[in-house]
C-alpha cells in the first residue's frame, strides 16, 4: 500500500461555510486485479473516516493535471 498524500482542492465556499478542502489518498496496488485509489478528507476524525471515503479501481480515475 502507498499513501500519495494531501491534494489541495481550493473552491469557494458553499453554502455550509465549507471552502478548502484537503483529500489524503491511499493507493492500493492487487496483483490480480485493477489497483484501488481510496480518498478521505485529511481532517477527519477517526469516528468520521469510516463513512467518508471513495474507491475507484485504476482506470475509473484520472490525474487532476489529465482532466484540466
Amino acid at each position: 500500500m502507498s499513501h500519495s498524500g494531501a491534494h489541495d482542492r481550493r473552491q469557494e465556499p458553499d453554502e455550509h461555510g465549507a471552502g478548502d478542502h484537503r483529500l489524503e489518498s491511499v493507493l492500493v496496488p492487487h496483483a490480480d486485479g485493477p489497483d484501488e485509489l481510496t480518498l478521505y478528507p485529511a481532517d477527519a476524525s477517526d469516528e468520521r473516516i469510516v463513512t467518508t471515503w471513495m474507491t475507484a479501481q485504476e482506470g475509473a480515475y484520472v490525474s487532476l493535471d489529465d482532466w484540466r
